[in-house]
């Protein structure tokens, strides 16, 4: 009987080191109660989690925030998760469309995350947010310090220090741009030695206070002088946000999810990277991405096709030997679309040119990755199985489906007033 004691004891002792190790997580639950108190009243940097327990990602995404939350939690830093099958107006006040939906919030400033879930990227984040949103150059402009990596942008805030309120606007803008650009000052004079670094040693056109896009390889964007002094903090923030990505860039998994978060069409030349002879296809499109104008409608880039062989064949229904060809993503997340060029297409600048503006004007046909778009993927699917059914695709959209639809309408008005039969009742005398 002692020995049965001793057995129940240990199971005991191990059930409640079971349960209050479940207890001890990290994360935050946050409610619609609590969740004012935490994070919006409080000087913490909050990374928070809306999720819904039956999503799956969200369950993949569950573990990382626990180590993260082991490592990183403090007085400073906090993780957090709203179950928004529970607290629904609150996710919706959130905007959360999707889950698992990460934010970064602290005080009354709050932060989209669209970079990689995992502990790495979620650590890195917190970090850089924990930085003051602008970095001081020093006295001694060196290119190394200041040149972003290739595919990336910063952006130098040439300071007049007899300017506060502008500096403060600035200082604004970068707080809410942190979590995706990275921002240098420097002041007056020394100011404009950091710019000449990346001028040609030639800023005596730039005036005092200046703001400049810098990348490598290409001239800055500069707003300088009057110009500058005429925004407040909302447009100056939305210069920069214009500015996030490089006039062209290398589409990488890594960066995909946010070129295609911004409002614009994202102009792609899809070849295969070891053809020689496809790279034309991307210069030329690299040539036509200088245009100020069309920055305004676009971005652009190169996608390598055989990296991304499975998205080309299910979204873009496009296949490895139809390559070289030009693509346009279209459309936010709500409604994305795309618009096909030509297949194995020349680098012919002006047709190049007349596409884009095409598109812009909205005048062409874009084929929708929602429902929607079922008759465009089945049309895709019929001319793969009967290629001879190209011939038709210079006839206006959906002709093919005309005759189909006719016949529907014609089936089902004859259902409905085909006569009924006459039924004769035997008369009774």
């Amino acid at each position: 009987q002692g020995r049965e004691l001793m057995v129940h004891a240990r199971w005991c002792v191990a059930v409640a080191l079971l349960f209050r190790g479940g207890d001890a997580s990290n994360v935050v639950d946050l409610t619609a109660s609590n969740f004012n108190g935490l994070v919006n009243a409080s000087d913490t940097l909050w990374l928070l989690k809306f999720y819904a327990p039956w999503c799956g990602h969200c369950k993949r995404l569950a573990p990382v925030l626990e180590d993260v939350a082991a490592e990183v939690s403090s007085k400073d830093v906090k993780i957090g998760k709203v179950d928004c099958t529970v607290h629904s107006k609150l996710c919706k006040e959130w905007g959360v469309k999707g889950y698992p939906t990460v934010y970064l919030a602290h005080g009354s400033t709050s932060w989209l995350y669209d970079g990689a879930r995992t502990k790495e990227g979620l650590k890195q984040i917190i970090k850089r947010l924990q930085e003051p949103p602008i970095s001081l150059l020093g006295s001694i402009p060196t290119a190394a310090q200041l040149l972003p990596a290739a595919g990336d942008v910063v952006v130098l805030f040439g300071r007049d220090t007899s300017d506060s309120a502008l500096s403060g606007s600035m200082r604004g803008a970068a707080r809410k741009r942190q979590h995706v650009q990275r921002f240098y000052s420097a002041d007056d004079d020394n100011a404009l030695a950091w710019l000449s670094l990346v001028v040609n040693n030639n800023s005596a056109d730039v005036a005092l206070p200046f703001v400049a896009k810098v990348e490598v390889d290409q001239a800055p964007d500069v707003l300088h002088g009057e110009a500058l002094k005429a925004l407040d903090e909302q447009r100056l923030e939305d210069w920069v946000k214009a500015r996030r990505f490089p006039i062209f860039s290398t589409v990488e998994q890594g960066n995909f999810p946010a070129l295609r978060s911004d409002p614009r069409m994202l102009v792609l030349a899809v070849v295969d990277s070891k053809e020689a002879s496809q790279a034309a296809l991307t210069a030329t499109l690299q040539r036509i991405a200088q245009s100020v104008e069309l920055q305004e409608d676009f971005l652009f880039g190169m996608l390598d096709g055989p990296q991304w062989e499975t998205y080309l064949d299910e979204v873009l229904h496009t296949e490895l030997t139809e390559l070289p060809r030009l693509v346009i993503l279209t459309g936010s997340a709500d409604a994305r679309g795309f618009l096909l060029g030509d297949v194995n297409a020349e680098a012919d600048e002006l047709s190049m040119l007349a596409f884009l503006r095409k598109a812009a004007a909205g005048e062409l046909h874009v084929e929708l990755q929602s429902f929607w778009g079922m008759p465009d993927r089945w049309w895709h699917f019929a001319k793969r199985k009967l290629p001879q059914l190209s011939v038709f695709d210079p006839l206006p959209t959906y002709s093919f489906a005309a005759p189909l639809v006719l016949v529907a309408i014609g089936l089902v008005l004859t259902i409905l007033f085909w006569p009924m039969p006459t039924i004769n009742k035997p008369h009774h005398e």
